[in-house]
């Protein structure tokens, strides 16, 4: 929940303004108000929950994933307050037995056209995937499904309708 909250003072403090009172005065905002979780985050912002938390996840890989030549995340998608690989990095030079990973979050990859993720998402997580696409490569298709037969899809079954998913998507050149 901090890192979210930290993603939501990074976004909406006042741009450039890196004191203390800054950050209260967003973090007031969303306690001293009778209303609570995505209502409260959602008027306190005005920004849908589902926008922010789909904009936190993806912040949370790229925010400063400055090492890809030519590719610089968007202002959404950025924490203005950590450098997360910068900051994981030199845990790891300090301290590799605790810090076995210089980033923590390392997804996935495959081709695009081939890719297949499986696996349990905890409520609050995300899952990362890379989808290797050559330039002028054919697009493709991703479906989201359970493990169930399908009348089209031998194996996949459409997903209950009580599971909202979301999928976002960033170009890394």
């Amino acid at each position: 929940m901090w890192l979210f909250v930290r993603y939501i003072v990074d976004q909406f403090k006042t741009p450039g303004d890196t004191s203390l009172a800054a950050t209260a005065a967003v973090t007031r905002k969303l306690e001293q108000t009778g209303l609570t979780g995505a209502a409260n985050v959602t008027a306190q912002t005005g920004v849908s929950f589902d926008t922010l938390a789909a904009r936190w996840a993806l912040a949370n890989f790229v925010s400063d994933l400055d090492t890809v030549p030519g590719f610089t995340p968007p202002p959404e998608l950025k924490y203005t307050s950590w450098r997360f690989r910068t900051t994981y990095l030199s845990l790891h030079n300090q301290l590799p037995s605790k810090f076995p990973k210089v980033f923590p979050l390392v997804p996935t990859v495959s081709a695009g056209d081939a890719v297949s993720v499986g696996g349990t998402l905890r409520a609050g997580s995300g899952a990362y995937h890379r989808a290797l696409q050559a330039p002028s490569a054919a697009g493709f298709t991703l479906l989201f499904g359970t493990p169930e037969p399908f009348v089209h899809l031998p194996g996949i079954a459409p997903l209950p309708s009580n599971v909202q998913p979301r999928l976002e998507i960033i170009r890394i050149q």
